[in-house]
């Protein structure tokens, strides 16, 4: 006994145990597919999430560049950032999907509704030719085609006749100006125009989301009042990781 001092040792007692909805396959699915990606296309960095639509479950977060957890001291905070929740994207085509279920709400078309204009690979609007993605163009599509096939000819018809107004506030309504919600921390506030006010013709409607909200805005439009918030976390009573087989 130093110094002649009694010294007694208690155990130690338990904390909580945490239940993740990582599925480590897919977790190293992902990471794997992400890093080809942003190396093949000599991007800066890269973010990818899988998730399940019916429980709001997230079964993988991959961010490039990432980090050794282990080592975290020898990197920097741009490798340990959390790019799914901290960094804006824009939602590119993701917004399409917004954009059909407002006009599906207003009654403007329906499933198989076609615009005037079939896809040639580009559509004059203003004083210029706006593309879409498949340089010959998609011909003439239904709303379910386009979705299908990602046609930009046909959201740009579509989103002119919804009306820049009405897309702001469906916009809204689907929640794209609020954080998803997410059981992690610093999520980034979204950026989305509450109005028209004050803003040019150019930036109206232009917006940032990070990974995780487009997918959950579908998810409450689908099943109304019942929207699976994105998570990581389960019930505590354990760790649940898959093993890689």
């Amino acid at each position: 006994i130093p110094l002649g001092r009694e010294s007694v040792i208690k155990p130690a007692l338990p904390g909580q145990n945490v239940e993740l909805t990582i599925d480590s396959y897919l977790q190293f699915v992902a990471e794997q597919a992400l890093d080809k990606q942003v190396k093949a296309y000599h991007a800066l960095d890269g973010t990818a999430i899988v998730m399940d639509p019916w429980t709001g479950e997230l079964l993988a977060v991959a961010n490039a560049p990432d980090f050794d957890p282990n080592k975290f001291w020898k990197f920097g905070d741009d490798a340990r950032r959390d790019r799914a929740v901290m960094d804006a994207y824009e939602p590119g085509s993701t917004f399409k999907l917004a954009t059909s279920v407002i006009a599906l709400e207003d009654s403007l078309i329906t499933m198989d509704s076609h615009m005037p204009d079939p896809c040639t690979g580009y559509y004059y609007f203003g004083n210029r030719a706006w593309h879409c993605w498949k340089k010959e163009g998609h011909g003439s599509l239904s709303l379910a085609g386009a979705i299908a096939q990602s046609c930009d000819v046909y959201f740009y018809q579509l989103g002119q006749k919804i009306g820049l107004t009405r897309l702001v506030a469906g916009g809204m309504s689907l929640g794209f100006d609020k954080r998803s919600g997410i059981d992690l921390p610093e999520e980034k506030r979204p950026i989305f125009p509450t109005s028209l006010q004050g803003t040019s013709s150019a930036l109206r409607g232009s917006c940032g989301r990070n990974t995780c909200q487009p997918r959950h805005r579908w998810n409450t439009w689908r099943f109304p009042g019942w929207p699976p918030w994105p998570r990581v976390c389960g019930v505590p009573v354990t760790i649940r990781i898959t093993p890689v087989s």
